[in-house]
């Protein structure tokens, strides 16, 4: 599939690199076009540039966590139909907002 036969894009928020690689290398092998970013404050300046058609954001980041990537998202109405996941390294538990 190439970039052109994309099943959407897909920021990935997490300031594990590992992490990133991981959750990208799945999400191409799928078809779906990836954004990665390290923190918080990088998510919110990718989103602001172009609306992914989802977000897959970890709650622990340095400079702004996925939470306060949450809010800002959503005050700023700057996701335009955008789905948001919290991810959370230390617990099963995955929000979906969306």
């Amino acid at each position: 599939m190439t970039l052109d036969e994309s099943r959407g894009t897909v920021l990935i928020a997490d300031d594990e690199p590992g992490i990133r690689a991981l959750a990208a290398a799945i999400l191409r092998r799928d078809g779906i076009r990836t954004v990665e970013v390290a923190n918080g404050r990088e998510a919110l300046e990718s989103i602001l540039r172009e609306v992914p058609d989802a977000v897959l954001c970890d709650i622990r980041m340095p400079e702004l966590d996925g939470m306060a990537v949450l809010r800002k998202v959503l005050d700023q109405q700057a996701r335009d139909g955008a789905q948001m996941v919290q991810m959370l390294n230390q617990s099963s538990r995955v929000d979906f907002y969306g």
